[in-house]
């Protein structure tokens, strides 16, 4: 099998920062006391995030929401993004802040065409399986795309405790071709090596 070169690895605009953080507004609270023009930067967010929820819209571009925090674009946009990574950051360091019930579940992303792999720790009351389609806009700040979908899901009882981990691929699940790994694994046609190292389309080129 030939492999590729790798694809680059995909850059999120501030746009795309702005429409995660509108997603899960409320989690903005969770980072704490911020000086008075982050404050105003996160009151925004706020505006425009409570309004997506009621279903309505605001036009509105970096260049606005700087200009009603009294910045520059280049500040606000640096501002915006180390918001959204520190959400990311608390995740992982403190998963028992962000307030939910239900189920603790570990939801594990992956993006092959750019190996770009990223997890978060969420409590839901709801249930996933496999091949259920997943669409989340606060994974625009990581992904070139917000839909997904359940690969794989593992239970691991520890301490008498269950952790559930979801794995989900991005693009949408096709059982047809899933059927054809499961046969190719079977008839030792394709390795775990194989499919753990190469990217979805040299995968479907080593499936034909």
């Amino acid at each position: 099998m030939t492999y590729k070169s790798k694809i680059e690895k995909h850059k999120s605009s501030t746009q795309d920062i702005v429409i995660a953080l509108k997603d899960e507004y409320l989690w903005l609270d969770l980072l704490g006391q911020k000086d008075p023009p982050i404050f105003r930067l996160i009151a925004v967010i706020r505006r425009l995030g409570s309004q997506n929820e009621q279903m309505e819209s605001e036009s509105w571009t970096i260049k606005s929401i700087a200009g009603e925090v009294n910045e520059t674009p280049a500040k606000v946009t640096k501002w915006l993004r180390q918001l959204y990574d520190d959400i990311w950051q608390l995740n992982e360091d403190h998963p028992e802040a962000f307030p939910s019930d239900g189920h603790m579940y570990t939801f594990y992303f992956r993006d092959t065409d750019e190996e770009n792999y990223q997890s978060f720790n969420l409590r839901t009351q709801a249930t996933f399986s496999v091949g259920d389609s997943f669409e989340w806009d606060f994974l625009r700040g990581k992904f070139r795309t917000y839909t997904f979908y359940v690969e794989s899901i593992t239970h691991v009882l520890r301490f008498g405790c269950v952790k559930t981990t979801v794995y989900f691929k991005s693009g949408f699940y096709n059982s047809y071709r899933r059927t054809l790994i499961d046969k190719g694994e079977f008839l030792r046609l394709i390795s775990w090596r194989e499919l753990h190292d190469l990217f979805d389309f040299q995968i479907d080129d080593l499936l034909r």
